[in-house]
């Protein structure tokens, strides 16, 4: 790539289309630097903010558990605080190991929604997709209810980025998004309503029973 990293970043935050066609030249490996970078930002900043949050959100809870009568000891468990700091940090250091990897699987099945679609662009076309198109997620994502905006625009992003990388129509794109969406509602309520049969057929057993 060209273009220097803030340059890219904010290519894609407000230039997307643009953005994806002066990368369609770019490597693997240029591409998952690029995603990484992202992440290890995202990772650090989302690391503080749910640091401070949590340690904040342990202490409002001791204080006010302490105030009933009978449970003033709680308040010496403030002493916990480092652990939760701890804990925070460990979840956050977690997501950063997944999100190494997960990019591949979810680019994976992405990829058989493209082939579906008409898309011959080639599975790491689509990995390469997915890793642009996380930069409003990464750059917004630590921050709290932003975070949404910034998982749709991701979204928005990787339709526009399939509709320039693997040369399918906005429809396609779309629906490469969709499905998988519609078929996981679907499991979803599937599995609910087994789940419901299963615990009706439990009462109806142990009402026999009794």
């Amino acid at each position: 790539m060209s273009s220097s990293f803030p340059d890219t970043v904010k290519k894609f935050i407000v230039k997307p289309v643009e953005a994806f066609k002066g990368v369609q030249e770019a490597t693997m490996g240029e591409a998952y630097r690029y995603y990484v970078l992202l992440l290890i930002i995202y990772i650090i900043l989302s690391g503080i903010v749910m640091t401070i949050l949590n340690v904040d959100a342990f202490n409002q809870a001791l204080a006010t558990l302490a105030t009933i009568p009978g449970m003033e000891f709680l308040s010496a468990l403030s002493d916990f605080t480092g652990l939760i700091a701890t804990m925070s940090i460990f979840w956050v250091y977690i997501v950063f190991l997944i999100g190494l990897f997960s990019i591949f699987v979810q680019g994976f099945f992405m990829h058989l929604f493209v082939l579906m679609m008409g898309g011959e662009e080639g599975l790491g076309t689509t990995i390469k997709t997915l890793m642009f198109a996380a930069t409003p997620a990464f750059i917004l994502g630590w921050i709290p209810y932003v975070n949404i905006i910034g998982s749709i625009w991701t979204m928005v992003l990787v339709i526009l980025g399939l509709r320039e990388t693997q040369h399918l129509d906005t429809g396609r794109a779309v629906a490469v998004i969709l499905i998988p969406i519609i078929l996981m509602v679907i499991f979803s309520i599937l599995l609910a309503s087994l789940f419901v049969a299963f615990l009706g057929g439990m009462e109806t057993i142990l009402a026999a029973g009794i």
